[in-house]
């Protein structure tokens, strides 16, 4: 087996602050090796076994090792094994003198970050040092940037669940205020929202569609925040000037989100809910397919939610009576296909979807809210 020859005068990055331990039955050849790595300005020093390497690296700081692959007793494979389960942050450089393919293809997936084929020379040894330094140089970094990348990304989760948290907070605060300011609409965002998002189930929507339709209904009276006590509030009929206060929420309601990008899909639900589909609705006059889907859907859910729970100017009534009025207006008021699926449903399934409360509300909102949009939100929310 031939000797590595003396490297040429050059100037090698010194980049190791351990020794480079060579691996070789050959011992001979290891030291040769250790004469050649000391005059390229590296400190070498030589086993003949594998055994004794891997102890050694126990009590000596040790940056890379140069193994033969064909050993006696544990050869170069195992010893690699070993450093790769004990310390990886050790490179390993594999010399076989059987110009084998596969051997370098067999060390390179083990976790080699070179190989050497004998016999080699001085400089063809510096320059395998160099690259694996190098190579475990760029490693370890990779390693300290991924640990401070996952670091990094769990505060941001903690960051971003406390955000949510708040986000949740501020918005049940202002919805909740809102619906208790009518008093007998407790919890209707909350109901009519989810009712909503079950019949665009119903429907086979899901995506932006159905995030649109969540937060769109959810925020759906949001403008009546400007409309007066004495008109909200008002137990009897309401005169043309009073009228024309609650015909002006939905625009008003579109202002407020009219910032936040993100909320543009759910903004029509804000602004068209009142829309019909004959073109009599407000504040517009849309109709058909001119208004948006998820306010036609919407349109359907807040009516039978109006009837079946109190209100200002009259009791609840059953479902029954919101399903007969749902098909009675279908066709006027309301889409003919979506009033069809609503019609559908029976009384003790529209129960159980009402039975949702606002933590299910929160549920399917986290499921789709990206950061981004959960800023967007709280942006509007304290701006009210």
């Amino acid at each position: 087996m031939s000797s590595p020859g003396v490297a040429h005068e050059r100037s090698a990055p010194r980049e190791i602050a351990g020794s480079i331990f060579v691996v070789d039955d050959d011992a001979a050849l290891g030291e040769s090796v250790v004469d050649t790595l000391s005059l390229a300005g590296y400190r070498g020093r030589s086993f003949t076994s594998a055994d004794t390497a891997l102890a050694a690296t126990s009590s000596t700081l040790v940056d890379l090792l140069l193994v033969d692959v064909r050993m006696p007793e544990h050869d170069g494979f195992w010893l690699l094994e070993q450093m790769q389960a004990r310390a990886p942050e050790v490179g390993v450089v594999m010399m076989t003198g059987f110009g084998d393919p596969k051997m370098a293809v067999r060390s390179m997936k083990q976790g080699a970050l070179d190989y050497l084929s004998k016999p080699f020379d001085g400089d063809e040894l510096t320059m395998a040092v160099e690259s694996a330094i190098q190579k475990r140089r760029l490693l370890r970094e990779n390693s300290r940037y991924r640990v401070l990348l996952e670091k990094r990304t769990s505060q941001l989760q903690a960051a971003l669940g406390s955000v949510t948290q708040m986000f949740h907070c501020s918005m049940k605060m202002l919805v909740r205020a809102l619906d208790w300011r009518e008093r007998e609409t407790k919890n209707h965002s909350c109901r009519v929202a989810l009712s909503a998002a079950a019949i665009a189930r119903e429907m086979g929507l899901d995506g932006d569609t159905l995030q649109a339709i969540l937060i769109g209904g959810f925020l759906h009276d949001i403008g009546k925040i400007g409309v007066p006590d004495s008109v909200l509030l008002k137990a009897g009929p309401l005169d043309r000037e009073e009228m024309e206060w609650i015909r002006r929420h939905p625009e008003m309601g579109c202002d407020i989100l009219a910032s936040t990008a993100f909320l543009s899909t759910a903004r029509d639900i804000v602004l068209y809910h009142h829309e019909r589909y004959d073109g009599q609705g407000y504040p517009y006059g849309l109709s058909g397919s001119d208004i948006p889907l998820p306010a036609r859907i919407f349109a359907v859910v807040d009516t039978i939610d109006a009837i079946t729970n109190n209100r200002p100017y009259r009791a609840a009534q059953p479902f029954s009576v919101a399903r007969e009025e749902i098909i009675r207006c279908s066709g006027s008021q309301f889409d003919p296909d979506i009033a069809a699926v609503c019609a559908k449903i029976r009384e003790d399934e529209w129960d159980r979807i009402r039975e949702h409360d606002d933590d299910d509300l929160w549920h399917d909102l986290d499921s789709t809210f990206s950061p981004e949009a959960i800023g967007d939100l709280m942006l509007v929310t304290y701006a009210i």
